[in-house]
C-alpha cells in the first residue's frame, strides 16, 4: 500500500509509515521554476526525508532537451556522497 505524501508531511510520514510507499509531488531542482507549486523541494531532500517515489513532471516534460533535464535531476540525487542516498526500496520514475 502507498500514500501520496505532501512535502511538508514527509518527516511525519517517514516515522509513522516506515514500511509504506510514499509518493511525493512538487519536486524541483533549486534552480528551476516552481511553476504553480507553492511548496517545492529538490529531489535529494525529498529522498533524505523518506520519499519512496518522486513525482517529477514539468521540470522534465517542459524542457526542450528532456534527456538532459532528466540527467541533471539524476545527477543532483547522486552527486553528494555525504548524504544518505537512495535505498533499494526508493525509486525515481519518469513518465
Amino acid at each position: 500500500m502507498g500514500l501520496f505524501v505532501l512535502l511538508m508531511s514527509l518527516n511525519l510520514a517517514r516515522d509513522l509509515l516506515q514500511d509504506k510507499i510514499k509518493i511525493t509531488p512538487g519536486i524541483r531542482l533549486s534552480d528551476s521554476n516552481s511553476d504553480d507549486q507553492s511548496r517545492v523541494m529538490n529531489p535529494k531532500e525529498a529522498i533524505d526525508l523518506g520519499a519512496t517515489y518522486l513525482v517529477i513532471g514539468r521540470p522534465i516534460t517542459s524542457h526542450k532537451d528532456k534527456a538532459s533535464a532528466f540527467e541533471k535531476i539524476y545527477q543532483s540525487i547522486y552527486e553528494n556522497k555525504t548524504s544518505k542516498g537512495i535505498k533499494q526500496s526508493q525509486k525515481v520514475l519518469y513518465f
